[in-house]
């Protein structure tokens, strides 16, 4: 019997949500909880033709008429305007269905149930973290895991009120720090498994001189929209809100910047073309599902707040054994050597 691996978002908690969900949840900016949002947000209309899962509601993929992303309900995410998604791409990027070590998107393996962990995730381990588990199915056959991607900051707020994750990957040790004063996670379970690094990136056919001309290609009169995630809760939103400032093109481009509710969800807005170009993690760039689709520029290091990335087990873990194990296999050396082909630094770089 092998491991499951889930990626599917519950949140039974009141708060600004993330992405894919099928817990009751309330609170404002929702992509999960209370119903699973549009991805344009215009229009309202009932009916059926959900793109996954099934329900009437308003707030629409891309205009009138029905197509939610995720479960049943209605949702907002109203910062860009309709736009033609990729599918696959898109579903990939949204952090939604579930996995398995076959990688199929449908189904499910079960496992013995000995053991279970639930990870709430940030989005630029998209599909870092999902290829690790897969490779952690095998090697722990006995554990189930369940994960949720979404921004750092949000699950911060949610996770210091009670939502049900056993495991935070941050991508921010910040929000670690944070969730340690609240007095909320396992003494001395904290721990950093990463840096993150940052890219312009911009599909091919948009014909952008991205590698040649990095930040300042963002100020050409081409460019309508540059996607970043939302600085307010995202650290790759603030990331790239300094990284503009200090290449000097914050207060051109600022009026052009639309924004997602996290770094997959940015990514996903330039993809499906909603988007001219973003600055997303280079995580996301490099692999395999968004390679040789676009051009992409790197951010020096030195230009942005550095992301520290970290981990810590919640206190009100189920089976914190279990949650050891799977921070130990994140930080062992299978888990350094994919977060470097993923194009991560290591801690201490």
């Amino acid at each position: 019997m092998s491991g499951r691996v889930v990626g599917r978002g519950t949140a039974p908690w009141s708060g600004a949500g993330n992405r894919c969900g099928t817990g009751a949840g309330s609170g404002s900016g929702s992509e999960a909880g209370a119903g699973a949002g549009s991805e344009a947000g215009a229009g309202a209309g009932a009916g059926s033709g959900s793109e996954a899962g099934a329900g009437a509601g308003s707030a629409n993929r891309a205009g009138a008429g029905s197509g939610h992303r995720r479960g049943t309900g209605t949702g907002r995410m109203a910062r860009w305007g309709a736009a033609l998604v990729a599918p696959a791409l898109a579903a990939l990027l949204a952090g939604c269905g579930t996995f398995t070590a076959g990688g199929d998107a449908a189904n499910s393996t079960t496992g013995t149930g000995a053991g279970s962990v639930r990870v709430a995730a940030a989005s630029d381990l998209r599909f870092a973290l999902d290829e690790l588990l897969e490779e952690f199915a095998v090697d722990h056959p006995d554990i189930d895991v369940e994960v949720a991607y979404g921004s750092s900051g949000n699950f911060a707020s949610q996770l210091a009120n009670g939502a049900p994750f056993d495991v935070f990957l941050s991508a921010d040790t910040l929000y670690t720090g944070y969730l340690e004063e609240e007095g909320v996670t396992l003494p001395d379970s904290a721990f950093e498994y990463a840096v993150g690094r940052l890219v312009v990136w911009a599909p091919t056919e948009g014909n952008l001189r991205i590698a040649e001309d990095g930040m300042a290609a963002l100020t050409d009169p081409g460019v309508r929209k540059v996607a970043v995630a939302n600085p307010e809760h995202a650290p790759y939103g603030r990331a790239a809100m300094a990284a503009l400032e200090h290449a000097g093109v914050l207060e051109e481009v600022e009026p052009k910047l639309v924004y997602g509710e996290n770094i997959a969800q940015t990514a996903e807005f330039v993809v499906s073309g909603g988007a001219d170009a973003g600055i997303i993690a280079l995580s996301l760039a490099v692999a395999p599902a968004m390679e040789g689709r676009g051009e992409m520029y790197e951010i020096p290091l030195d230009t942005f707040p550095r992301l520290n990335q970290g981990g810590v087990i919640m206190e009100r873990a189920e089976d914190p054994e279990a949650a050891r194990v799977l921070t130990g296999y994140l930080t062992g050396e299978e888990g350094r050597d994919l977060l470097e082909r993923y194009g991560f630094h290591l801690p201490g770089h």
